[in-house]
């Protein structure tokens, strides 16, 4: 009795994993179709699915890094920074938001990379930010945050 009972648990949780499997490849598929929609918060709730994700492939980071630095809406940028930011430990993402400081010209987008990069004490960060600080387009409020981030550096 006790080999078939176990038999049947092993089964279930090859089962469940599989389910698992299936829904976390559903949940992808759904995010990379969404991505390509007109409307931004199509695009914001196609970045939200990654909330929902433990640990994300790579596939799905490098559609959130693309967002991240070529999405035309302001607000579904942000939403992609957030969403990678759950994912600073992994040093793509850590790489890549150094990089994304470079592309970037919105104030807020700005901020919040310079923000999330000095709390991590980030020192790749330091010649992009100087580069923020002495653009001329950067705005003032942009270039105090840019230096209190170097201090923290």
């Amino acid at each position: 009795g006790i080999k078939v009972k176990s038999g049947i648990e092993s089964s279930s949780s090859k089962q469940m994993s599989e389910l698992k499997s299936e829904v976390k490849d559903m949940k992808e598929a759904l995010m990379f179709t969404l991505l390509k929609e007109e409307s931004p918060s199509e695009r914001i709730k196609a970045v939200n699915y990654t909330e929902k994700m433990s640990n994300p492939n790579q596939e799905v980071i490098n559609a959130l890094i693309n967002t991240l630095n070529h999405d035309k809406n302001v607000n579904v940028r942000l939403a992609s920074l957030y969403s990678l930011s759950r994912f600073s430990d992994n040093p793509i993402v850590v790489d890549s938001m150094v990089a994304s400081l470079n592309r970037q010209t919105e104030p807020l987008i700005q901020v919040v990379l310079i923000n999330m990069l000095a709390e991590k004490r980030e020192t790749r960060a330091i010649k992009p930010i100087q580069d923020i600080l002495s653009s001329k387009k950067t705005l003032e409020e942009v270039k105090d945050i840019a230096r209190k981030g170097l201090k923290t550096m």
